[in-house]
C-alpha cells in the first residue's frame, strides 16, 4: 500500500562499503574545493592526522570487540602489515580513544570556529591573503590581521 497509511519501509543497513564510498566522495569533493579555494590546503595535515588516528582507534576497537574479535595476526593479514606494526597501531588507537574520551567532556570535538581560526593563522603565517574563503573565513583572517 502506498500513501500516508503505508507501512514504513525497513531501513537498509549501511555497509562498510557504503561508508568507504561516502568517504571517497568527500575526498573528491575536497580536491574540487582546493581547486576553487587553494587556502583549503591549510587543513590537509589535520585531515591526514584525523584519518590515521581514527583508523588506529578502529583497529584498537576491532581487537577488543567481543562480538567479532579479530586477532592481531588476522588484522595484520587484512592490513598487509606485520603483527608488530598492528600492535603499535592498537596502542596508538587506545591513546586516541583516551584523548577523545577526555576531550568529549568539554562538548563538541570539532568546532568550526577553531577550523576557521586555524585557517586564518596558517594563512597569516604564510603571509597569504585569504581571497577565496567564505565570508566567515575571510572575516576571521581580517580579525587576526587587525590584532
Amino acid at each position: 500500500m502506498t500513501g500516508k497509511h503505508a507501512a514504513p519501509r525497513p531501513r537498509r543497513a549501511t555497509e562498510t562499503s557504503d561508508l568507504a564510498g561516502a568517504i571517497m566522495r568527500l575526498h573528491r569533493a575536497y580536491g574540487e574545493r582546493i581547486g576553487n579555494d587553494p587556502a583549503a590546503l591549510v587543513h590537509e595535515q589535520q585531515l591526514l592526522d584525523s584519518l590515521r588516528d581514527e583508523i588506529n582507534r578502529g583497529i584498537w576497537l576491532a581487537n577488543r570487540n567481543p562480538a567479532t574479535r579479530y586477532s592481531l595476526t588476522e588484522i595484520a593479514r587484512i592490513n598487509g602489515r606485520t603483527k608488530q606494526a598492528v600492535s603499535l597501531r592498537v596502542q596508538s588507537g587506545e591513546a586516541v580513544h583516551n584523548r577523545r574520551q577526555a576531550a568529549a567532556g568539554g562538548g563538541i570535538l570539532t568546532r568550526l570556529a577553531d577550523l576557521r581560526r586555524h585557517r586564518a593563522e596558517r594563512l597569516a603565517a604564510a603571509d597569504v591573503e585569504d581571497r577565496s574563503g567564505s565570508d566567515r573565513e575571510r572575516a576571521e583572517s581580517a580579525r587576526l590581521r587587525a590584532v
